[in-house]
């Protein structure tokens, strides 16, 4: 048997990995759509922030947590 104890520098630094990766996919995305599909891609592009800014809202008016088959249900 092995054990291993884990810092919480690890946690906070494993967030604000997951953060940056999160906010550079989504400026690859939007930039993507606005390049390819010119006009229409900004008009996705914002229905795709609307989208995510009422999801995240409504999770946090219900108090609810956001899990990995939750994120799929999405």
């Amino acid at each position: 048997l092995e054990e291993r104890t884990v810092g919480p520098s690890l946690g906070r630094d494993s967030i604000r990995k997951g953060l940056i990766s999160m906010a550079v996919g989504g400026v690859l995305v939007v930039a993507f759509m606005v390049v390819y599909y010119g006009g229409s891609g900004i008009i996705a592009d914002l229905a795709l922030i609307l989208n995510i800014i009422l999801i995240m809202a409504g999770l946090a008016a219900f108090g609810a947590t956001l899990t990995l088959p939750g994120i799929a249900g999405i």
